[in-house]
């Protein structure tokens, strides 16, 4: 799942760097992340208007409004604190503990964005048009980036 990557790679519990990947990491926190992701999509807010014919195409386009999730937005304001304090903890740790420090970080990052779940609301709305391409079977798709781009807009991920 993306987004799960996404999300584990925005809150640095996964290094791509340091040769850290989402698949690899210890499969009982990757599936508490896959669940907290699909718990936050199941509060996606979004409306779809009427299709409309891309004028000397055969395609069409519909315009898709999304209200980003704010739930990480809300995290973010206690993570500092309790980052530093889980660091403090570690500060000195050799390898050997480092997986310690990395399970128990991930564990503080999902306590942290779980606390805010039912106080998470939505921002601004942002919109998207979406093509609808015919290929040449005559079948009709949706445009993958376009697609992507809804996709990246549902959940905010607030600047660091």
């Amino acid at each position: 799942m993306m987004e799960a990557q996404l999300f584990s790679e925005y809150w640095g519990i996964v290094d791509p760097e340091r040769g850290e990947s989402f698949d690899t990491m210890d499969a009982t926190q990757r599936s508490q992340i896959i669940t907290l992701i699909d718990e936050i999509y199941a509060k996606s807010s979004y409306t779809v208007s009427e299709a409309s014919t891309i004028p000397g195409t055969d395609n069409y386009a519909v315009t898709v409004t999304v209200n980003p999730i704010n739930v990480l937005d809300l995290a973010n304001v206690g993570y500092e604190a309790a980052s530093d304090a889980l660091w403090a903890k570690y500060e000195n740790a050799t390898m050997d503990q480092y997986a310690a420090y990395s399970r128990e970080y991930t564990e503080l990052v999902l306590s942290l964005v779980k606390a805010q779940m039912g106080n998470s609301g939505y921002l601004d709305p942002q919109t998207v048009t979406v093509r609808i391409e015919k290929d040449a079977n005559a079948s009709y798709s949706m445009n993958l980036d376009d697609l992507d781009a809804i996709d990246m807009l549902v959940i905010h991920y607030p600047e660091t």
